[in-house]
């Protein structure tokens, strides 16, 4: 997604920030760069990124070196920001993480457009982390249903006790040396 959306948008800077349960913590991040190679996230501006994934609104400053909201931001100064736009990636009104792109030379280099464009990219992303996350919960409720099957059964047979352990083990080596996942 972030190559593509370099490829496309033609920013100077991608960062893709996922965020732990609770937005305390930011679990993922990617960052792209339109030269090949890759940036430190600290300098990006993080003012930028509270205000999208706390409103849950889109942010876009043409130049962010003249914006009211920007200006005065240590990151927008120091790391000579220019236009920039910050989306959050939201499922069911919870955002899950933003995208962050930026330039440093040139002012008035994302459109409104541009925003729109990334703001439909940020939706379905969020939709496609939701579904991962429920296809993983989902994953691990079978696994412990399987399990607890499996206790019940060797507590009704002490003589066969760890027999389907035993045949788990065995049957992941076997899959393995056959390259399996």
């Amino acid at each position: 997604l972030a190559d593509k959306l370099i490829e496309i948008i033609q920013p100077d800077r991608l960062v893709l920030m996922v965020f732990g349960k609770g937005r305390g913590k930011i679990m993922n991040r990617v960052i792209r760069t339109r030269y090949g190679n890759a940036d430190d996230a600290e300098s990006i501006s993080m003012s930028m990124v509270q205000e999208a994934s706390s409103d849950g609104m889109a942010i876009l400053s043409y130049d962010a070196l003249a914006d009211e909201r920007f200006k005065h931001k240590q990151s927008v100064i120091l790391n000579r920001i220019r236009s920039a736009m910050c989306v959050p990636i939201k499922s069911r009104d919870e955002v899950l993480g933003v995208i962050y792109v930026d330039t440093h030379i040139t002012a008035g280099r994302f459109s409104e457009e541009d925003l729109q464009f990334l703001s439909i990219i940020a939706n379905q992303s969020g939709i496609a982390l939701q579904n991962a996350a429920l296809y993983e919960d989902l994953d691990d409720l079978f696994t412990g249903s399987l399990k607890t099957l499996v206790a019940t059964i060797e507590a009704k047979d002490p003589i066969t006790s760890g027999h389907s352990i035993r045949v788990t083990a065995y049957s992941l080596a076997i899959g393995r040396e056959l390259g399996l996942n």
